[in-house]
């Protein structure tokens, strides 16, 4: 009730300092943010860092700006660092505090190709640079895909401008997406031309460096790919394709899309065939029936009422063509390669 105060209080040495005295917003044009340990969230903008008060995530003072050389693409985080990925060097941030952070510009030029190919992991940050998938830390950049692909093949198998990635089973899951606004709004008219770029969005990769079997999987759809996302809460994955959300289901009990694996391409010492081989495979629950009678073709795509079919090249060749209708089944393998 009290309209006006009066302060004519002189002895302020036993009073706070105000907090908020020097807390601003946001800047209006923040592309993005993450959030750090110890309750502060990092955002940025063109070259520059935002950090917010520990635990205040209304108030981002200026003083607590840091600047970087490059256009920054987006941020990801491994422990107390704050890796900023730009079009440039990469850059690490470390502290514990926004008042007292620490920047530091890492030696390797690995520049990133997109925001949605960023993934922090335990060991680092992730993302998709020119010359392979890099691991970011405080200690310096990798390319851990070095040995699995190489620059030109990494340019080729993905679209790296509009990569959207997540962790799978501690391994880099990630599809290209379908790119809006390819063409001008007002060049074209919009009810007879596609203003959406389709052209990368069907085919992706699932990359585990770690584990030599997995190593490099190919993956492809039938519906582009808008987005991957990793839910906060469960850790689940979920793809944008077409107007739907899809829940990447795991678990045995649930349906199953046919798939192909290749092997690496074997060469032996000296001139030899190959005489035999077994494949070893399971069924699930929802495997088709079999067709009694078997394809014997020496060319033929898998059917529905197939379980799987196993080829085999030489010298660049398709030379064998075979059904799996029982697991562990011996095959003859031709000769003459």
């Amino acid at each position: 009730a009290t309209l006006v105060f009066i302060d004519n209080i002189k002895d302020v040495t036993g009073n706070n300092i105000l907090d908020s005295l020097n807390w601003t917003p946001p800047p209006v044009d923040m592309k993005g943010m993450v959030a750090m340990p110890n309750g502060i969230i990092a955002g940025w903008t063109g070259t520059e860092v935002w950090f917010s008060e520990p635990y205040r995530p209304h108030a981002w003072p200026v003083q607590y700006q840091l600047t970087v050389d490059y256009p920054i693409i987006g941020c990801g985080v491994v422990g107390q660092t704050l890796i900023v990925c730009t079009s440039g060097s990469p850059y690490a941030i470390t502290g514990i505090n926004p008042s007292s952070m620490s920047v530091s510009r890492l030696a390797t030029f690995e520049p990133c190709m997109s925001r949605g190919s960023i993934v922090s992991t335990p060991v680092g940050v992730l993302y998709a640079s020119t010359n392979g998938l890099a691991l970011a830390s405080a200690s310096g950049v990798l390319i851990v895909s070095k040995n699995l692909a190489s620059r030109e093949d990494w340019n080729d198998l993905l679209s790296l401008p509009t990569l959207r990635a997540a962790t799978l089973n501690g391994a880099y899951y990630c599809w290209g997406s379908v790119a809006v606004g390819c063409f001008e709004d007002t060049a074209f008219n919009t009810s007879a031309f596609l203003d959406k770029d389709f052209s990368g969005a069907y085919t992706g990769a699932y990359i585990d460096v770690n584990d030599t079997r997995v190593a490099y999987g190919t993956l492809t759809t039938d519906d582009p790919t808008t987005n991957v996302i990793a839910d906060t809460w469960t850790g689940e994955l979920f793809l944008l394709r077409e107007s739907g959300v899809y829940w990447l289901d795991q678990s045995s009990i649930r349906e199953h899309e046919p798939y192909l694996w290749r092997s690496k391409i074997l060469e032996t010492p000296n001139q030899r065939s190959f005489e035999a081989m077994r494949v070893y495979f399971s069924t699930f629950p929802d495997t088709p029936p079999l067709n009694p009678v078997q394809n014997v073709a020496p060319v033929q795509t898998l059917q529905e009422d197939q379980w799987g079919l196993v080829r085999v090249y030489a010298d660049d060749r398709l030379v064998f063509t075979r059904e799996l209708r029982s697991s562990g089944q011996l095959f003859r393998l031709p000769s003459g390669f």
